[in-house]
């Protein structure tokens, strides 16, 4: 590497082995080209501009991620395990295994009775369970039936909890027999549900469809 100095300009000169392309040397001389004169003429060093037009354009185009959705949502997706894996095991925890069939079944209980209870698309449920099977199914079946749902972490104090509760404007509360007294607690205007309570129930029920722009989760951050 070779910097020449002839009096009136100042020239940059890379002597390169085979193992570089001449492209990419002209593209470091540039960029250090950049970084010797905005050290000369900058005042903060956050103001050099080593990034030129078609080094933007490279980074642009790696960023370029996105693609069509496969499917419009959650439920469409979670269907279509269920029709081509319905004996497969789609959730496990302490010895107890659901196959996608018996989530389905227990996710459209749960989609059917919040949806009795005026439940549905646009609207928030909380869910405050342990970190079990419920996890998953839960979730499921707030999603069935076209609400969104606030995850609880039950290692939060209550005043955490009840703050999620109302701030993010919950319909009403999910949560299971660990929890149930504890959430009627924490939460006296909002509406308590026990999954235990309401699994006894079969009907014939079509989850919803939701549009990709409909909420599916609020999440709270630490």
């Amino acid at each position: 590497f070779n910097v020449i100095d002839d009096g009136k300009d100042v020239r940059f000169a890379l002597i390169a082995s085979g193992r570089y392309s001449e492209e990419f040397v002209r593209r470091f001389l540039d960029c250090y080209s950049k970084i010797v004169m905005g050290l000369m003429e900058c005042v903060y060093l956050r103001d050099i501009q080593i990034a030129n037009e078609e080094d933007i354009a490279i980074q642009e185009s790696i960023n370029k991620t996105s693609h069509p959705l496969v499917h419009r949502n959650v439920q469409e997706l979670f269907a279509e395990a269920v029709r081509e894996h319905p004996d497969l095991v789609a959730v496990e925890y302490m010895g107890m295994e659901y196959t996608y069939s018996e989530a389905d079944k227990i996710a459209r209980k749960i989609g059917a009775f919040l949806n009795r209870w005026a439940v549905s698309t646009g609207d928030l449920v909380g869910v405050l369970v342990e970190r079990s099977e419920w996890y998953y199914l839960a979730p499921m079946g707030v999603l069935a039936s076209g609400a969104g749902y606030v995850p609880m972490d039950t290692t939060y104090p209550d005043d955490r909890v009840r703050h999620m509760g109302i701030d993010s404007g919950c319909k009403c509360i999910l949560t299971h027999r660990d929890q149930y007294h504890r959430a009627r607690s924490i939460f006296d205007s909002i509406e308590v549900f026990n999954i235990d309570e309401i699994l006894d129930i079969w009907p014939n029920f079509v989850p919803a469809n939701n549009e990709p722009s409909d909420t599916a989760v609020v999440l709270y951050t630490s």
